[in-house]
This record gives structure tokens, C-alpha cells and sequence, in this order.
């Protein structure tokens, strides 16, 4: 099934049989991956709280500023210790 990157009907149309694709446990195309990963980054540079990043980049996820987390990241990233964190 190839996505007309032109129609957005289209594209919602392709989306839906995906779905129903990976529901099934059957996969979907290298080339429908990438259409759908173009769709997700479109959809997420709209977002007002997606910012970008600078990379390398070195993303830790909600500790909610657990020390033992904290300390964790840093001693097993240090020879990251340049990256941009966020």
C-alpha cells in the first residue's frame, strides 16, 4: 500500500489499515514505516511543547529528582559528560 503524501485523506486512510495491519500481528512495509514516521514528526514539530535539541544529546526520562537516579545517569554517562542534557 502505497501513501499519497499529497492527500491527507489519503494518508489518514493508509494510517487506519496500518493499524489494523499491526492489530492483526502482520507487519507493515519498511517504506510504510517511513511515511508513518514523516506523519508523527509533522504532527510533533506542531506541538507547542516539543522543543528542539542540539545533538549529541543524552535524554533522561522522569526520576522525579530521585538522588540514587541522579547519581546513576551521571556516573555511568560521565565520559558523555559534554553532551546536551534535557
Amino acid at each position: 500500500m502505497e501513501a499519497n503524501n499529497n492527500d491527507p485523506e489519503s494518508s489518514y486512510g493508509d494510517l487506519e489499515a496500518w493499524i489494523e495491519k499491526l492489530y492483526m500481528s502482520k507487519p507493515i512495509s519498511e517504506n510504510e514505516i517511513k511515511i508513518l514516521c514523516d506523519k508523527a514528526k509533522e504532527v510533533l514539530m506542531e506541538e507547542d511543547n516539543v522543543q528542539p535539541v542540539r545533538t549529541p544529546v543524552t535524554v533522561c526520562g522522569d526520576i522525579h529528582g530521585q538522588i540514587h537516579g541522579n547519581t546513576y545517569l551521571i556516573i555511568c554517562n560521565i565520559h558523555h559528560y559534554y553532551d546536551n542534557y534535557y
